[in-house]
C-alpha cells in the first residue's frame, strides 16, 4: 500500500475498496477511483486432471501437517513471518509432494485414501533418505531431521551457546 505524507501525518493513499462488479475491481483513492479488470483464467486450468491431482496432493499434505502441527509450533522459529506449519511445508515441499504423489499413483479409483498409509509412506521415505525431511529448524540451532519413526522427544542443539530446546512427544 502506498502512503502519502500530509501535514506531518502518514496516511494510506488507498482507503477503501469496492466490490467486484461485472468482472472489474474498483479501488477508491484520494485522487479518484481506478478500475481494473480482474485476472481471468480459462476454466480448463482448474478442471484439468493435473490440477485436480495437485489439489488432492495439497489437501493430503495439509492433513499430514495438521496431525504433527503441535511439534512444528515448538521446533520451527516463530520470529520469522508466517506460521510454523507453512515453514515445515516450505522446507519439505518437494519430498512430501513426491511421497504423496507416489501413494496416489498406487491407488485404484475404488481404494479409499488412508492417512495411516500416508504416514507410513512418509516414515519409509525418511528411513531411506535420512536427511531430507526437516522437522525442526531455528536460527542458532542445528536442524532436526525425521529419520524413521516420529521421535517421542526432539532435542535441538544450539550452535551459539544457547540452551538446547527439548520438546516432549505426545501420546
Amino acid at each position: 500500500m502506498t502512503t502519502k505524507e500530509t501535514m506531518g501525518r502518514v496516511r494510506p493513499a488507498k482507503h477503501s475498496t469496492a466490490k467486484n462488479v461485472g468482472g472489474t475491481y474498483a479501488a477508491h483513492y484520494r485522487d479518484g477511483v481506478r478500475t481494473k479488470a480482474l485476472p481471468t483464467m480459462p476454466r480448463s486450468v482448474y478442471a484439468s486432471d493435473a490440477s485436480r491431482r495437485n489439489r488432492s496432493i495439497f489437501t493430503l499434505v495439509q492433513k499430514h501437517i495438521k496431525k504433527h502441527n503441535w511439534l512444528f509450533r515448538w521446533t520451527f522459529a516463530s520470529e520469522r513471518p508466517g506460521n510454523p506449519s507453512t515453514r515445515y511445508y516450505s522446507a519439505n515441499k518437494e519430498a512430501l509432494r513426491a511421497i504423496i504423489g507416489a501413494y496416489l499413483d498406487g491407488l485404484s479409483a475404488s481404494d479409499p485414501v488412508e492417512m495411516d498409509r500416508i504416514e507410513a509412506a512418509v516414515l519409509a521415505y525418511s528411513a531411506s533418505h535420512p536427511d531430507t525431511i526437516i522437522i525442526g529448524q531455528r536460527d542458532g540451532y542445528n536442524s532436526v531431521y525425521l529419520n524413521g519413526a516420529w521421535p517421542r522427544q526432539v532435542v535441538m542443539r544450539s550452535t551459539c551457546g544457547n540452551p538446547p530446546i527439548v520438546v516432549q512427544g505426545r501420546d
